[in-house]
């Protein structure tokens, strides 16, 4: 649980045994209150570059050998379900009281409200697809606001924020 009325996660999954250093970089200068991976770390230097920033939740992804599914995560009064794939989605995040789903697998970042719900996949940090730069998530919290961004790895590896999506409040 992450108390108090403000919070700057940060978001990320299929690092795939790299998390790169403008990642690392980006958390620290933000200074996120906790990070959330949703799987395929696949090794634990993943796993403790990111818990030496903050304290951090991680599940299991289809490469990844130990850890649990799914996590649920609250953060100011707000829950997420954190998962994987989104085919594995287990639950129905509005009868749950879920105000985010947090999923990975694609490697490909997306922001999409549905039902007064976000749904957020940050990409990948080290392994992107379909022509998409490395990215991560940062979802900024105060009180009920939620903003989302992707961040992106720009050309001399500093993270950018993408065109569009850090202003969106919900």
């Amino acid at each position: 649980m992450i108390g108090a009325a403000q919070a700057l996660l940060g978001v990320l999954s299929d690092t795939h045994g790299d998390v790169p250093g403008w990642v690392l970089k980006l958390f620290h200068a933000k200074n996120v209150t906790a990070i959330i991976h949703a799987g395929d770390a696949v090794d634990d230097t993943a796993v403790s570059r990111l818990s030496s920033i903050a304290p951090l939740t991680i599940v299991r992804g289809n490469m990844d050998v130990r850890g649990d599914q799914s996590a649920v995560v609250e953060f100011c009064g707000h829950f997420a379900y954190v998962v994987h794939s989104i085919d594995h989605l287990d639950i129905d995040p509005v009868a749950a009281g879920m105000k985010v789903v947090i999923t990975g697998h694609t490697h490909v970042p997306s922001i999409e409200w549905r039902n007064g719900i976000l749904y957020l996949n940050p990409g990948s940090a080290s392994h992107p697809r379909w022509g998409n730069p490395p990215s991560v998530a940062i979802i900024e919290v105060e009180g009920r606001q939620l903003r989302p961004s992707i961040w992106f790895e720009d050309s001399v590896g500093n993270a950018t924020p993408a065109a569009g999506t850090a202003g969106l409040n919900f």
